[in-house]
């Protein structure tokens, strides 16, 4: 059977996004708990520091637990959430996306668990991570790789990434030997440049407004 050749035709020339704005917003909704958004604008998906920050993803709120800040501080130890989530490279794409911390959490208790939360990251961008908490983080990334990298169809997946971000095809050897790299120290330098509490926008949907 033929099999026509086709090419991906990449997007060019893609709009470009709105500049960002710090704001807040209130949106009142009938409900027992306040479901709350804070964060800022964030990058690309092919930034040159994206698997560095998806590092510090797994560290500090988007690793179901494992080794996530924000779910031991505010959830476990605090008790002020009944969930919380925190990425910057979960929503990178060809234009940027955002870093957002999500959470909710009673009416009562939202003020200070806001408050906690930029303690939390101010003191992230201080201090950074314990190197227990780093090492562990890092080696569950790197692990990832080559979980993600089992079969005919992950390669197939992963070369469709490639394809339609026109990544090069060292992209994830490149990306692995940064990472095994990483120090502490380079990866606080590193977010930085892209998270700045003092900038961050709220959007709050629920019974009543702080």
């Amino acid at each position: 059977e033929n099999i026509p050749n086709k090419t991906t035709k990449r997007i060019e020339n893609f709009p470009q996004t709105i500049p960002y704005v710090k704001q807040s917003i209130y949106i009142p909704f009938n409900s027992k708990l306040q479901y709350i958004m804070i964060g800022q604008k964030g990058i690309k998906i092919d930034n040159k520091d994206y698997f560095k920050l998806m590092l510090f993803d797994y560290i500090f709120g988007a690793s179901s637990g494992l080794v996530s800040l924000l779910s031991q501080t505010i959830r476990d130890k605090l008790g002020l959430v009944y969930d919380i989530y925190a990425s910057i490279t979960d929503s990178a794409d060809i234009v940027p996306g955002y870093f957002s911390i999500t959470f909710s959490t009673s009416p009562e208790q939202s003020k200070i668990a806001l408050e906690k939360i930029n303690n939390l990251i101010k003191k992230f961008l201080n201090q950074g991570p314990s190197l227990d908490e780093f090492i562990i983080a890092r080696n569950s990334l790197l692990g990832s790789f080559l979980l993600y990298l089992q079969t005919p169809l992950d390669f197939a997946r992963r070369a469709l990434f490639l394809e339609n971000y026109n990544l090069p095809s060292n992209y994830f050897i490149k990306a692995y030997n940064e990472i095994s790299k990483l120090t502490p120290k380079n990866l606080i330098n590193c977010v930085k440049k892209y998270i700045d509490p003092d900038n961050f926008s709220y959007v709050i949907v629920g019974p009543k407004q702080l």
